[in-house]
């Protein structure tokens, strides 16, 4: 489980613009400012965007969706990289930037999310936290895993170091 969600959920980006790394760029003069996010905080992005934009009958057999969204660590994530990539494409200069992120992020990570073997597979009447038997949904095994090896990773050049200690 997410240690901390309030403070994922309430946390409010700076988005910062990536500068080239070349000699030129010290004598160009310092970075423009940041453009401001559209949405403060996750929260924000949820409910004044996402789910006014984003219109489907969530009690059919083929979808499902939490009311209480915030209580599911995937969905949480999920919507947490939708904003983050929304915030990123809808300043696209091609014009092709929001275009891009309902095929490539909106539509892929909202099918899963509603998918009835999803993150609310159980909130068929808003949020569930367990089965009819009474088994909490977090209840539900992780799916198997060995520990990963650091070494076999560093080896291999997979990872880097700073992404070893990120994921860790």
């Amino acid at each position: 489980m997410i240690e901390d969600p309030d403070a994922m959920m309430g946390e409010e980006i700076e988005f910062r613009p990536r500068r080239p790394e070349s000699a030129d760029t010290e004598e160009a003069g310092p970075a423009p400012a940041p453009p401001k996010p559209a949405f403060t905080n996750l929260v924000d992005f949820v409910q004044n965007r996402l789910v006014i934009i984003y219109r489907r009958v969530p009690d059919s057999s083929t979808r499902r969706w939490c009311p209480e969204w915030w209580r599911h660590d995937e969905a949480v994530l999920r919507l947490f990289a939708l904003w983050r990539a929304y915030e990123a494409l809808r300043r696209d200069d091609n014009g092709l930037g929001l275009s891009n992120w309902w095929l490539q992020h909106a539509d892929p990570h909202m099918r899963v999310l509603m998918s009835v073997d999803g993150p609310f597979e159980l909130c068929k009447k808003g949020h569930k936290d367990g089965d009819d038997d009474g088994n909490p949904h977090y209840g539900i095994a992780p799916l198997p895993h060995v520990e990963a090896d650091r070494e076999a990773f560093a080896a291999l050049g997979a990872w880097t170091d700073n992404e070893i200690d990120r994921a860790a």
